[in-house]
């Protein structure tokens, strides 16, 4: 349907070109969802081309799409291509929103996620440890990502043997979702 939809406004060029811009992010996350990383990856840097010609190279719109093109590489396994699109997206986030907005807090922990997977812990490490302190020091931070920081940071320290540290976290991370779950219950 959505594949539909990019036909219709593509042959209508009146149509605002953003909608072609969000319909091909839908799709290239779809594709991600069920692992075609490949077809994800080429409909997200179209859509972050599109995009980028709409609102400009350094604009915080982008930043979900860089994400998005970043994610998709690090399925591929295209890790130092995942951590160019994550760092830009981290980069644009501070220089936009300010370096401990909230909405740094995604880009950083996706961009930590590529860091581990390119076996670079002590920066993945700096990564996470930046957005739980953001979290800590921010009420309006998105609980549930300062939770899924805090998680992945136990992971990462459990494999490095730091495991009472690695415990403490995973606690506080248990609590952090108990408590998101109670709010959406």
């Amino acid at each position: 349907m959505l594949e539909r939809a990019l036909a219709i406004v593509a042959a209508r060029p009146a149509l605002h070109p953003s909608w072609k811009v969000e319909l091909e992010a839908n799709l290239a996350i779809l594709e991600a969802q069920v692992g075609n990383y490949a077809i994800a990856r080429d409909r997200g840097v179209a859509a972050l081309a599109s995009l980028e010609a709409i609102i400009g190279p350094d604009d915080p719109g982008l930043i979900e799409a860089l994400i998005l093109v970043g994610y998709a590489e690090r399925g591929l396994g295209e890790l130092d291509a995942s951590a160019e699109h994550m760092r830009r997206a981290v980069t644009i986030a501070k220089r936009g929103l300010g370096p401990s907005h909230p909405s740094t807090a995604n880009p950083r922990i996706e961009l930590a996620n590529t860091e581990v997977a390119r076996g670079h812990t002590r920066e993945a490490i700096a990564l996470f440890e930046r957005v739980i302190a953001d979290g800590e020091a921010d009420p309006n931070h998105e609980r549930r990502l300062v939770a899924e920081a805090s998680l992945a940071l136990a992971d990462v320290l459990a494999k490095t043997g730091e495991l009472p540290r690695a415990k403490k976290l995973a606690a506080s991370a248990r609590d952090l979702f108990g408590a998101l779950e109670g709010l959406e219950a």
